[in-house]
């Protein structure tokens, strides 16, 4: 594919934007201001926002990207921590660190195995959205998670993030179908299902390990059927 490619030859990462009439959608009952200037940076962790954002975008991450990522998820920690996923203690799996964790992730890529994407607002870094356990052939089929920085909750950030990666995966990556689990608690994220329209597939129970217990967790999902040709984006914001 064209953005693998670019990355083999060392040029600049692909990203995908928003288009910016659908973050104005998403966002339209509240009080728009300009960005502060001077906040842009290389993946640039943004700790306080302090206004409407207006440019949302997801950039593909590679090699050291993922350091800024980690950092950033470590500041978020409190307030991500009740979900975070964990190692269970019966199975003998040690965590990768930072080096083993780039190289994992480089390869997937290059394999067409999984994708990570910096979440960006107005260039600085929000959150991250994965694409992992990817089956091709006949299933054609992968699923999606995400984490963002609690400054922007609220904002329409993670709805028009998640169905920009959706539309990515369905039109870019060959894929076919995808989803969402989420905990049956996390209303938050619960709402964000709600407002794609993603449709309702069921409770996996003791799905995944996570604060201390597996967790229950309520399956998501989207086909490109669904989309009758249209984008996700656009159906839910345009």
């Amino acid at each position: 594919m064209d953005f693998l490619k670019r990355w083999r030859l060392g040029d600049q990462r692909q990203t995908w934007l928003v288009p910016a009439e659908y973050v104005e959608a998403a966002t339209h009952a509240r009080r728009l201001a300009p960005p502060p200037k001077g906040l842009r940076g290389e993946l640039e962790f943004m700790h306080e926002i302090g206004y409407q954002p207006s440019e949302v975008a997801l950039r593909l991450l590679v090699g050291n990207d993922h350091v800024s990522v980690q950092r950033a998820r470590w500041h978020a920690d409190p307030w991500l921590s009740p979900w975070n996923a964990q190692l269970p203690p019966e199975f003998k799996t040690e965590q990768p660190d930072i080096d083993q964790y780039i190289r994992e992730c480089d390869r997937e890529l290059l394999n067409r195995s999984g994708y990570a994407f910096a979440i960006l607002v107005d260039g600085r870094l929000a959150g991250e959205l994965s694409l992992f356990d990817i089956a091709r052939r006949a299933v054609a089929s992968g699923a999606m998670g995400y984490w963002v920085a609690p400054d922007v909750t609220g904002l329409g950030v993670m709805p028009l993030a998640l169905a920009l990666g959706i539309d990515v995966a369905l039109s870019e990556f060959d894929l076919h179908r995808i989803e969402v689990n989420i905990r049956p608690e996390n209303e938050r994220s619960i709402g964000v299902m709600r407002k794609l329209g993603l449709r309702y597939e069921g409770r996996r129970e003791r799905f995944l390990y996570s604060q201390g217990a597996w967790r229950d967790h309520d399956s998501f999902a989207i086909t490109a059927e669904e989309l009758r040709g249209t984008s996700l984006l656009e159906r839910t914001f345009g």
